[in-house]
């Protein structure tokens, strides 16, 4: 009598668990066949992006989930969350196509369980610039911008930085930059690149697959907003987690000083000067003498100079493997003559040539020791030349010190 009861309690609970039930934490998950590459294979020839999103400009990502039938069957696909009504119907179709899966188990028997899939919908550059220009839209920002305003979308007061900020504008990327007055009234420019590369135009809507990705709208050759959201802790002192930033570029108030700086690094200097020193220019290294002679040892970090006929500013590369960073100092000059150089912060230097492209540069600062630098004819580094949009050949090598005692 206690078996037979046994095996009625048994057979009720059995008979109590609903025929549709999902199993939510299986011993083995379900498993797509061939595996998530397969599977990331399958959506890539099987998804088709709907043409008006395209047009539109619409794009991000839909959140699925499903059923895996104890067969492998593919049933109840519901959206979660979706930027737009056809991205969803889309993505439910291409979950509905899949191939029978290998169910979840439990107990070595199969289960039905719950999935949850994100399908991403992403648009290039170029193609959400084409969009920009189908629906109307106003142009990429090109060029050098100045930081008017920077405040958040919920009210709150804007935000008051303590120095100025820019940003240079090109087809090859977008320069972040900072400038700095020091006490001698010289402009310098931290200079930059950011992670979002060249900016291009696509309107105040979701973009990326989160819909969290950085957005430039009412652009213009004269202004643009930069809207992007905060979801780092180093931001804290400015703005909250989950906060919308939105930051106003526009031409006014745009430093002539600015301007000059970026000119010399464009290269923008009468090349056929009869100046000697009108040009750019690579430190190749500063003189020590030995025992031996001299020797030269090369500058860490690397230093660069461009000149014209009234100014000149520094480049110091502080760029790393995988970034662009620089700071960029802006000098009057007086020049003197081909060997006396010219005069800076009152200083005079000697020049002695090594040829037409080489010369050694001797400083003598007040109660300082002298100091000689080489210096070569040579473009900027390549990151900066590529978004500045120049192309001059950069002198990698110093001459050798048999070269230097000959002259």
């Amino acid at each position: 009598m206690k078996r037979l009861l046994t095996l009625l309690i048994v057979a009720l609970t059995t008979l109590a668990v609903p025929a549709q039930f999902v199993c939510e934490l299986p011993e083995v998950i379900a498993q797509y066949p061939g595996g998530n590459k397969a599977l990331g294979a399958f959506l890539s020839q099987n998804l088709v992006y709907p043409k008006v999103c395209q047009e539109q400009g619409v794009q991000g990502r839909v959140m699925v989930t499903f059923v895996i039938e104890k067969d492998g069957r593919v049933s109840e696909a519901k959206v979660l969350q979706s930027p737009h009504k056809l991205l969803s119907e889309e993505a439910v179709r291409v979950v509905m196509a899949m191939p029978t899966w290998k169910p979840a188990q439990v107990q070595n028997k199969p289960v039905r369980s719950m999935m949850t899939l994100p399908i991403s919908f992403r648009l290039t550059d170029d193609q959400l610039a084409q969009c920009a220009k189908n629906t109307g839209a106003k142009e990429d920002p090109r060029g050098l911008f100045r930081l008017q305003r920077c405040y958040a979308d919920d009210g709150r007061p804007d935000v008051q930085f303590g120095f100025i900020q820019y940003k240079y504008c090109t087809d090859y990327g977008t320069g972040h930059i900072v400038v700095r007055i020091s006490e001698k009234g010289n402009y310098g420019l931290e200079f930059g690149t950011n992670r979002e590369g060249a900016l291009h135009y696509t309107g105040d809507v979701p973009v990326g697959p989160e819909g969290t990705d950085t957005r430039i709208y009412d652009s213009d050759q004269q202004a643009f907003k930069l809207k992007w959201y905060q979801d780092q802790t180093d931001q804290l002192p400015f703005w909250p987690w989950h906060t919308w930033a939105i930051e106003q570029y526009g031409k006014q108030g745009i430093e002539p000083e600015v301007e000059r700086i970026i000119e010399l690094m464009e290269m923008k200097y009468t090349e056929d000067s009869k100046n000697p020193f009108v040009g750019s220019w690579r430190c190749m290294g500063e003189c020590l003498k030995t025992n031996l002679g001299e020797a030269y040892t090369a500058p860490n970090p690397q230093t660069y100079m461009v000149m014209d006929e009234k100014d000149m500013i520094t480049l110091t590369d502080y760029s790393g493997k995988n970034s662009m960073m620089g700071h960029a100092v802006l000098r009057p000059v007086e020049y003197l003559s081909k060997h006396k150089g010219w005069i800076e912060y009152g200083e005079r230097s000697s020049v002695k040539w090594v040829d037409k492209d080489t010369f050694r540069q001797t400083i003598t600062p007040v109660g300082k020791p002298a100091k000689t630098l080489l210096w070569k004819r040579s473009g900027l580094p390549k990151n900066f030349q590529q978004l500045l949009g120049t192309n001059v050949p950069i002198q990698a090598q110093a001459p050798s010190n048999s070269q230097l005692e000959g002259k």
